[in-house]
C-alpha cells in the first residue's frame, strides 16, 4: 500500500533551475527578432480609416432611420370621419356574392356582436 503524500517532506525548494542570464538573453533575442519584421497589417492608420468608415456608416444609418421616423410621424393619417359608411357599403358591394354571404354569416355568428347591452 502507498504511503500518503506529505508536502512537509518536499520543502519549499524549487525543483527546476534556470541558467544564469537566461531571461536577459531571451529578451534581447525577442527584440532583435521583432525589429526586422514588418509592421502589423492593421497599423494605426488602417485602424483610423476603418474607424472613420464605421462612424460614417453608423451616422448614415442613424440619419436614414431618423428621416423615416420623421416622415412617418408627420404623414397625415386618415381620420375616422374620412371612413364613412358609404365607403364601407361600396366596398361590400364590390365583393362577389359568395364573399358577401360569408361575411354576413361571420357577422351573424360573432359572439361579441350578439351580446345584448
Amino acid at each position: 500500500m502507498k504511503e500518503p503524500f506529505d508536502f512537509e517532506k518536499i520543502g519549499k525548494k524549487m525543483p527546476y533551475s534556470v541558467p544564469e542570464g537566461f531571461f536577459d538573453t531571451m529578451e534581447e533575442n525577442i527584440h532583435s527578432a521583432l525589429s526586422g519584421t514588418k509592421t502589423h497589417p492593421f497599423s494605426s492608420t488602417v485602424k483610423n480609416k476603418r474607424r472613420k468608415w464605421i462612424y460614417l456608416l453608423t451616422g448614415a444609418v442613424a440619419a436614414v432611420a431618423l428621416l423615416l421616423l420623421t416622415v412617418r410621424i408627420f404623414r397625415p393619417t386618415p381620420s375616422a370621419s374620412e371612413y364613412s359608411f358609404e365607403m364601407v357599403e361600396l366596398a361590400f358591394n364590390n365583393l362577389s356574392t359568395d364573399d358577401q354571404n360569408f361575411l354576413m354569416e361571420v357577422y351573424e355568428d360573432d359572439v361579441f356582436m350578439a351580446v345584448d347591452n
